[in-house]
């Protein structure tokens, strides 16, 4: 099957939807420790934290890990969806001998392709958050 200019232009926007949506991924990453960064910063910075304000900076930290590992998960999700896109394209577009010179490959679950870069990615947010609690607990401690 011939591809039309119009099936070119569809396929690329595919294939960029899914480079756009890995990049949103390490953004989210990136603004995820922006923010605690700026909570770490508060807390050593800032004379005399309350209790309570202490508290408050550590529930901003469990909420801002977990929007995020949220996000980072919907994300995930967008980018199977767009797999799947991309592999029904491809059937239609490629013969058997053209998707073996182009190594192209059909992925059994498409949604768990590059779990393990999801997994470090929740894995910072999980961390940033636990040691910024652990940091903010230890200055309250008398």
């Amino acid at each position: 099957m011939k591809l039309s200019e119009q099936g070119s232009i569809a396929y690329k926007a595919m294939l960029d939807q899914i480079n756009f949506l890995k990049r949103q991924q390490w953004i989210i990453t990136n603004y995820l420790v922006l923010i605690y960064a700026a909570i770490f910063w508060l807390e050593q910075h800032i004379q005399r934290l309350t209790a309570t304000e202490k508290c408050l900076l550590a529930i901003l930290a469990v909420a801002t890990g977990i929007c995020g590992v949220g996000l980072l998960s919907l994300i995930q999700h967008d980018l199977g969806q767009a797999r799947l896109l991309i592999q029904e394209a491809e059937d239609k577009i490629f013969d058997a001998e053209e998707r073996s010179a182009l190594g192209i490959q059909r992925y059994r679950n498409p949604h768990l392709r590059g779990f393990s870069f999801l997994i470090t990615l929740i894995g910072v947010a999980v961390f940033g958050a636990v040691l910024l609690i652990w940091s903010l607990l230890r200055s309250a401690a008398p």
